[in-house]
């Protein structure tokens, strides 16, 4: 992240630029604006609040150094990287912005729409860093405190230059050999690339290969296990990274057998070698056992669970 924040020191406030997305609630299309800030003095703030977001990170002594992303860990003190390439709507978002869109007006706003991301770009013909932030509150541009933008006029800002929070929730450099986007909130920056879709559609790719495991002493259906889960978001990015580990090794009558005497809380609902899926307590057991996330103290020995794990 030094090259990031090295980069972002050197960009000139001229060669920042706001775009604006907006798309109607629950939709995947979108709409582009741009702004035309020509005030160098916000354009400066846009830019020192990018890098003192970065520079707060790096020289904090609480916050880790970045680490694989991973849809399960969600802590304010660590950020996490993915490869660009692994982003699908990345590429598109840019050939949006490189076609020139027009200047946002309040009139020029589809009626369906709301605003919904927030894109700073900047760059200089050398180096090119991108950042967005979901907006939080579609009314900000209504609100006097945020005063961002008025039927193609952008006004001084009295207060925090981005919305509601002065942060960014991810951003990266363009011209890297291999481009790292950094993620700072892992909700938003999941919102803004259609992450939920991408579970669904990875999972329902890789069920075959979880039904095509070797051991097969105990039996799931796993297409039921995803019916159950599919609109539960946080149990969706577990099913997601287990079927991404090949997690599904862990289901055996052995492990099982383990777990079960670890703890005398913990009884799964099981006959003639088959889980079942009755409750959806039942389902939560069973993806805490692929994923896991039943663990012993090093020290204690004591049996617990948790599945915000960080690899040592």
């Amino acid at each position: 992240m030094n090259n990031i924040l090295e980069k972002v020191y050197n960009i000139k406030p001229k060669h920042v630029n706001l775009y604006l997305f907006s798309k109607a609630k629950g939709k995947i299309e979108y709409e582009i604006f741009s702004t035309k800030i020509t005030d160098l003095e916000m354009l400066s703030e846009f830019k020192t609040a990018i890098h003192s977001q970065i520079h707060d990170y790096i020289t904090n002594e609480e916050t880790e150094d970045p680490i694989d992303y991973n849809p399960l860990i969600n802590d304010k003190y660590i950020v996490q990287k993915i490869e660009c390439g692994e982003l699908s709507r990345l590429s598109k978002f840019i050939d949006d912005i490189e076609r020139d869109p027009i200047i946002y007006s309040e009139t020029k706003l589809d009626k369906r729409h709301s605003l919904w991301i927030i894109a700073i770009l900047m760059d200089n013909g050398e180096n090119r860093i991108l950042s967005f932030q979901k907006i939080r509150n579609k009314t900000f541009l209504e609100n006097e405190k945020m005063n961002l933008i008025l039927e193609e006029n952008i006004k001084k800002f009295d207060k925090p230059l981005l919305p509601l929070e002065n942060k960014i929730d991810c951003i990266c450099s363009l011209d890297d050999d291999n481009p790292i986007m950094y993620i700072f909130h892992n909700y938003y920056f999941e919102q803004i690339f259609g992450f939920e879709e991408k579970f669904r559609r990875e999972i329902k790719d890789k069920l075959d290969k979880f039904e095509s495991r070797q051991d097969k002493s105990v039996k799931l259906d796993v297409k039921k296990l995803f019916s159950k889960i599919e609109n539960n978001q946080r149990s969706l990015k577990k099913l997601y990274m287990i079927l991404n580990n090949e997690n599904f090794n862990y289901l055996t009558e052995e492990n099982i057998r383990k777990i079960e005497e670890k703890s005398e809380n913990i009884k799964f609902n099981r006959s003639n070698g088959e889980l079942h899926l009755d409750e959806f307590e039942d389902v939560k057991k069973i993806l805490n056992l692929l994923n896991d996330d039943y663990l012993e103290g090093i020290l204690s020995q004591k049996p617990f669970k948790t599945s915000n794990k960080i690899d040592l």
